[in-house]
Parts: C-alpha cells; structure tokens; sequence
C-alpha cells in the first residue's frame, strides 16, 4: 500500500540468485553461434531437395528405430543419471513410445505423401484439383528436462517423416541425456539434414531468434510465452506443449479404492513430472479421510513402504 508518510523506505523484496552453472558443470558449451552453423547446414540442404523424397525419409526413419534399440541402454543410462529412474521406468514411459512413433511414421509414410484428390469448381474444369502435401523447411525442436528422451524424439520422427530438416536443442537441466542425443544423432542420421545442438540459457534463447519454419517446445507456461513471443517476432509458428493444472474430480458414485489406486501410481510417476497428471483433487468432505487412506495404501504398496522409492525418480 502506497503511503504519504515521511520515513524510511521499506525494504525491496530480497532478490534470490541461483548460480549453479547446469550446463559448464557437464560440460556442455554454450555458445550460441553453434544454432546459426548448424542452422545454415541443414538450411541449405533442405533447399537442396534432400530431405524430401520417400526413400531418404525412410531410410532415416529406419535410422532412428535401429539406433533406439542400439542405444537403448546408453540413453537409459542417461536418463537415469539425470533423472534417477530405473531401467524399466525409461523404457516404458519414454523409449517405447518413441519406438512406436517410429514404426508408425514408417507403417504409414507412403499414405502421408500422397497427394489428396479434391473437388474442382465448375467453372475450373476440365482441370483437376489435388492437395499436394510439403515439408515446412527447418524445424526446431527444444525438448523439456523431465522427459528429456520422449520430448526430443518423438518430434524429431514426425519432422522427419514429413521432410523437414531439424535442429534438436535438447534441456541443459539434464545434460547426460543431452549427450547421449548428440550421440545418437551422429551416428544415426543424416549430419548434414539433422543437428544436435546443446547448450544452456543463450543457445537457447538464440533459438528461438532464429528464423526456422516452425519450433516445437516442452517446458513450463512461463518459458512458453518467452519462445512464442521471441519467435512471433519473426512470424516463426510454434507448438507448444506446456504444463498447466489438472485437477481430479471425485463424486460420490466413483469406485474409490479404483480412482485412489490411479492416484497413487499416475501422481507420484516422475516424481510428479507428468504435465496430465492430476495436481490437486476435489474430494466431497465426507469422503475425505477415506480417499486419504486409501491412496496412502496403495503408495505403500506400489512402494513398498519405501523401499522402491528410489524408482520415483527426482
């Protein structure tokens, strides 16, 4: 509240500091000239037609599944360092999915590519008209910490199959995963149509102030809005994928023991990391201290009192 006493000043908010240095401590280099070279490489192949024929996008695709199932242990060893998952946790949450991606994208790319028949006005014919479907160009990819293999893969493969080229920024806030990426990318893809290229705050930040045809982005709300806004700047289309809240409704018609049991095993996944989980729930009064218990077993159990804690993740 704003006064008109003379006097002392109160006192500004104290100002927190984080200066931990995520991305020196790993290793990773950030520098930001490294998103422009890598931005001028796959730009002037993609304009070369490259990345556009069938055959060039199934053979990366087939790629990528072999070096899924190749590294698989490499990039699960990576998350786990970063994360503190287990084995099985990383395989089924994040790299099946990303195998399923691919094999779909390859089960149904030709059927993708053809062109679309649609009807010709009167007054065009004898013409024909058709939908003949193009790749955007270059695209960026900024993946998120907390599904650092998920949020960086399975865009790439959509990108892929639809002919783009890409340039994946993996997070800096798990950097294990990060390097194992850039690994994977060497080895498995085309280095001249896909980069991998890592970095902290101002590679980052430089990527979003470039120029590509479309950025796909995992993070916070916060982050979101300072990569739209950064690439509206430029008329670069985004998609955004953002955590928000999902609150869990509970009446008294529901099987409780049934919706505290998916509580219990979908909260606490990731330590909490899942952008649909539920965050907070709405339980009738009189139904409170039941579902509290209830779910308070089942943790116990899937648990084991503790004792599995370490597959949460953190």
């Amino acid at each position: 509240m704003a006064s008109n006493q003379k006097g002392k000043a109160e006192d500004p908010q104290p100002k927190i500091e984080i200066n931990v240095d995520l991305t020196k401590a790993a290793g990773i280099a950030d520098d930001p000239d490294a998103i422009d070279r890598a931005y001028q490489r796959v730009k002037a192949t993609f304009a070369s037609g490259k990345t556009k024929p069938y055959a060039f996008r199934m053979k990366q695709l087939r790629e990528m599944h072999k070096g899924l199932q190749k590294m698989r242990a490499e990039l699960s060893k990576a998350a786990s360092e970063d994360l503190s998952k287990d084995d099985f946790t990383n395989w089924f949450v994040e790299l099946r999915g990303v195998e399923r991606e691919a094999e779909e994208a390859m089960a149904h790319l030709k059927t993708w590519m053809r062109d679309e028949c649609v009807d010709t006005p009167l007054f065009l014919g004898p013409g024909k008209s058709y939908l003949q479907k193009e790749p955007l160009g270059v695209v960026a990819v900024m993946s998120s910490w907390n599904y650092p293999l998920a949020t960086a893969l399975s865009p790439v493969i959509s990108a892929v199959a639809a002919g783009n080229a890409v340039i994946l920024k993996p997070s800096e806030m798990a950097p294990a995963t990060a390097h194992a990426l850039k690994a994977f990318f060497a080895r498995y893809l085309d280095v001249n149509s896909y980069q991998c290229v890592n970095g902290g705050v101002q590679v980052a930040i430089r990527t979003t102030q470039t120029r590509f045809d479309l950025i796909v982005f995992t993070g916070s709300t916060a982050k979101g809005r300072l990569v739209a806004a950064a690439a509206a700047k430029n008329l670069v289309p985004t998609i955004l994928e953002l955590g928000g809240k999902s609150p869990l409704v509970v009446d008294e018609s529901c099987d409780l023991d049934y919706t505290a049991k998916k509580v219990a095993a979908m909260g606490f996944m990731n330590s909490g990391q899942l952008c649909i989980r539920c965050d907070y729930v709405l339980v009738p009064l009189a139904l409170v201290n039941k579902f509290a218990t209830k779910v308070k077993s089942h943790m116990e159990a899937y648990y084991q009192n503790g004792a599995r804690k370490n597959t949460l993740g953190k």
